[in-house]
């Protein structure tokens, strides 16, 4: 016996079977139980969701000798030949192919006769759309007033192109894409089916590619499963659908906020040997930034099993995440005049890397930078161990601006730095220290946003990590290990390790002083300002202090 495809061995053959459009057809099975037939329906919607099915599927219920609440039985000749292609009362017009009114005029004479053998002559026109003025003209007046044994059902995947005059006259239904959850739902049934091994995340992948279509999927689904030789594996479906791993973007997305040059061209590099689509890795890409501004303005956690998903959304902020998708939706329309797929999407990546500096400038570039030097002439000691928690309050210190806090650290500690040999570091030293780091810790960022000081010995400082366990054990090792490699390249420190302790001011604590103390010094500055104070009286405004941006106003 000849091999069927998928989407035809397993189009479903009763209402129930379809996969949702509920909405239609709990209607039509009202309409069939309760005898209340209309005498055209119009079935719109994109490619494979189910408009052919339907109409036949409702010719069946029509024609059925023993419909069991408004489902054809399936048993019956009718029911058989209409599934089979050979039910003489039920004609299917491609109207693609058939466009002229001749063609109409035909149907519309053979419509005047009684059914043959069914209950009902149901007339299924495809794509009617493509249908001619003349022909949709020639149709309205038995569209409108056809004989009661005639049924007319209608599909297109454009009814913006079908005349008002034909619209007004049909029983219409929308249907609708299915989701992701329903096309894998429904590919692991048929894979069951077949008695096919798989990998689930192939088929969220072939679910994915299938943008809502059900045909489409079980044509891809048929593809891979001859591509994999019956053992459906995530690397065969990537390879065929042209598509790379999300940690492989999620990689690119890292080395961008770390402004890896080196790392982020040769990852680049790789896609060229991978045969991807470079205009749907951009939609990709898009997509997981979609996820990643949704996950952050509604705190949720999107994909806890992904542990740099997590980083993401951690390290970029909410304007980064929405520059890098303009930048990449922008770029996906540059893709069309591009000289190619590769270079337009090269050009799109570069033109981040280009831009991020102006938009995104670490904020400690508004702190004047201080040598290893001048690191060794400050006046506060952090010594034995003993940083801001022998001297301040945490509490105290959220509401304290960065030289109360010097002053308050300075007078504990004042007798201690002349004779100690330990390394002096005041709270602005500590500050600047990670403000460097961050632009050098690429990924880590996320662990030095919970780095605190807890002392100084003569070789270098004593840290540790809030909220150590939230981390994965790899990402804790390998962080620790980054810091204390970039400490020792910037500032010729050595980095030693202790548990957190609740008494300890995490970097993101200071941060927080710090950027308060600027903006008030901003408004201070604005204030005084003879032009900015005419601009804001001339546009009645107010100064607002967290947009405010400056290099230095010392």
């Amino acid at each position: 016996m000849a091999y069927q495809v998928l989407a035809r061995k397993f189009r479903p053959k009763k209402f129930v079977d379809l996969v949702g459009q509920e909405h239609v057809t709990q209607t039509l099975l009202n309409s069939v139980q309760q005898s209340r037939l209309h005498h055209a329906y119009l079935l719109t919607g994109t490619r494979g969701v189910g408009k052919t099915t339907i109409a036949r599927i409702l010719a069946k219920s029509l024609n059925c000798d023993n419909p069991v609440n408004g489902e054809p039985c399936g048993q019956c000749d009718a029911c058989i030949c209409i599934d089979e292609g050979r039910f003489v009362d039920l004609l299917e017009i491609d109207a693609a192919s058939n466009t002229g009114i001749d063609n109409i005029r035909e149907v519309l004479e053979n419509a005047q006769y009684m059914p043959t053998v069914g209950k009902f002559k149901v007339y299924i026109i495809d794509e009617v759309h493509m249908l001619s003025k003349s022909a949709f003209n020639a149709m309205l007046k038995t569209l409108e007033e056809p004989p009661p044994h005639v049924k007319f059902i209608l599909a297109t995947t454009d009814p913006h192109k079908v005349p008002i005059t034909i619209l007004s006259r049909c029983l219409q239904f929308v249907l609708k894409n299915l989701n992701l959850d329903q096309i894998f739902d429904y590919l692991k049934y048929v894979l069951s089916e077949e008695n096919i091994a798989y990998e689930e995340p192939s088929l969220y992948l072939i679910a994915k590619a299938a943008n809502g279509s059900m045909r489409d999927a079980l044509s891809l689904l048929d593809q891979s499963i001859a591509l994999a030789n019956h053992q459906l594996t995530t690397e065969v479906v990537q390879k065929m659908l042209g598509v790379v791993d999300q940690d492989f973007l999620y990689d690119i997305f890292l080395a961008l906020n770390a402004d890896n040059k080196t790392e982020l061209y040769t990852k680049i590099n790789q896609l060229l040997y991978q045969s991807v689509g470079f205009s749907a890795l951009l939609d990709e890409m898009a997509l997981i930034l979609k996820d990643l501004a949704t996950a952050k303005l509604f705190s949720l956690d999107l994909h806890p099993e992904n542990e740099k998903f997590s980083i993401l959304a951690n390290v970029l902020s909410d304007e980064e995440i929405q520059i890098y998708y303009q930048t990449i939706i922008n770029g996906k329309k540059d893709q069309v005049i591009a000289p190619d797929e590769y270079t337009g999407f090269l050009m799109t990546i570069m033109r981040i890397l280009s831009f991020r500096p102006y938009f995104f400038k670490d904020k400690s570039q508004n702190i004047a930078t201080i040598s290893d030097n001048d690191r060794l002439k400050k006046k506060i000691n952090y010594e034995n161990n003993d940083l801001i928690k022998k001297t301040v309050p945490k509490q105290a210190i959220l509401n304290q601006s960065f030289d109360e806090i010097s002053q308050e650290v300075k007078k504990n500690h004042v007798n201690n730095h002349l004779t100690s040999n330990n390394i002096v570091i005041s709270v602005d030293d500590w500050y600047r220290y990670i403000q460097k780091v961050n632009k050098k810790i690429g990924t880590y960022i996320i662990l030095t946003k919970q780095l605190a000081l807890v002392g100084t010995n003569n070789q270098g400082v004593i840290c540790a990590i809030q909220n150590e366990n939230d981390f994965g054990r790899e990402i804790l090792i390998a962080g620790k290990k980054n810091i204390e490699k970039t400490f020792m390249n910037l500032f010729n420190l050595q980095v030693t390790w202790q548990p957190w302790t609740d008494n300890l001011i995490p970097y993101h604590s200071l941060k927080k002083i710090h950027d308060s103390e600027m903006e008030k010094k901003g408004l201070e500055y604005l204030h005084s300002d003879k032009v900015a104070n005419k601009l804001k009286e001339l546009f009645k405004g107010e100064w607002d202090a967290q947009s405010i941006r400056f290099k230095n106003i010392d």
